[in-house]
């Protein structure tokens, strides 16, 4: 189903898009996957594509039609789990066996226009289009999946770098600490002299500066 979603809302391909070229893409697209994961994909044929999509079409745009009723009686205080739920007593109203395709609609059809559980008048899409809300298209999509990816791989690079700062800190205070034991001693000897030079007295004051920061 995903194959399908991807296929019919390629931007520079769906326009002229017949029927069979639709298809044909579909199929291509479902191998590629396929072969990338053969382990927990099937092998299908284009008849057994099709039939699928038949199956979950049907099955789906009838959920459609139960959530969006389930939406319309929503009543104050009730939850989300207690809409779907709702959806799930009017699926099966007449006589119909549990929805089962849960799972594929929430991950891949929900976010095509065709299976939206919101029921949009035309009225709100003509609005919606006038103020420039119109439907995101795949390349619109890949764009904003390629920002958030740069995005992220600055923020690690950034990360990577303050990483980098302290080490070098951290190493610049290990070199530090032996010189700076050695003003120390060099100072104690100062000050256990009982007579300072001009020039012990010079050293003397710069070597307090150096280990009490004065």
């Amino acid at each position: 189903m995903s194959s399908w979603v991807y296929a019919s809302e390629d931007s520079v391909r769906v326009k002229n898009q017949k029927g069979d070229t639709l298809w044909l893409n579909v199929h291509k697209l479902y191998h590629e996957c396929q072969a990338q994961n053969p382990d927990e994909i099937n092998k299908r044929n284009m008849d057994s594509l099709k039939g699928r999509w038949k199956r979950l079409n049907g099955n789906d745009n009838k959920w459609v039609a139960a959530c969006r009723a389930a939406n319309a009686r929503k009543r104050s205080g009730m939850s989300d789990q207690d809409v779907e739920n709702e959806a799930h007593s009017i699926y099966k109203g007449d006589g119909s066996n549990d929805f089962q395709d849960l799972i594929v609609f929430n991950e891949v059809m929900s976010k095509h226009e065709k299976w939206s559980v919101h029921d949009v008048t035309q009225a709100e899409r003509d609005k919606a289009k006038r103020k420039g809300k119109g439907k995101v298209t795949q390349s619109d999509s890949i764009n904003a999946q390629c920002a958030a990816d740069l995005h992220a791989l600055r923020l690690a690079k950034d990360n990577e770098n303050e990483i980098s700062r302290a080490r070098l800190q951290l190493e610049r205070e290990k070199l530090d600490k032996p010189s700076m034991k050695m003003y120390q001693k060099m100072l104690l000897k100062l000050l256990e002299k009982e007579h300072l030079s001009p020039e012990d007295q010079d050293m003397k004051r710069n070597l307090t500066e150096i280990v009490f920061g004065k």
